[in-house]
């Protein structure tokens, strides 16, 4: 049986640096636009401040989610220009 060790070790690291830089923005987040994390926390600011029934959507684990499909279709794209196709490995 296939299993997706090399997959989700690659997701969970992925995931792990993304909440530590959610939780970095949070922290230090003065509404300057300097990055794809910052865009996502003004848009939950400004809903905030108006409001809207779009602010239950603009979450922590949304915005995580958001940065996390942006890097890693970046990663898939690089990696498939430097090393091919991906290779599955059976370990069982």
């Amino acid at each position: 049986m296939v299993k997706w060790a090399v997959v989700k070790e690659k997701h969970d690291f992925i995931m792990n640096l993304l909440i530590e830089n959610y939780d970095d923005h949070e922290k230090v987040f003065e509404g300057n636009n300097r990055d794809f994390t910052d865009s996502l926390l003004i848009s939950k600011k400004e809903a905030e401040e108006e409001d809207k029934d779009v602010k239950k959507y603009l979450d922590k684990w949304n915005i995580i989610n958001s940065t996390f499909e942006l890097v890693s279709d970046e990663i898939t794209t690089v990696e498939s220009k430097m090393f091919g196709p991906p290779k599955l490995i059976n370990i069982s």
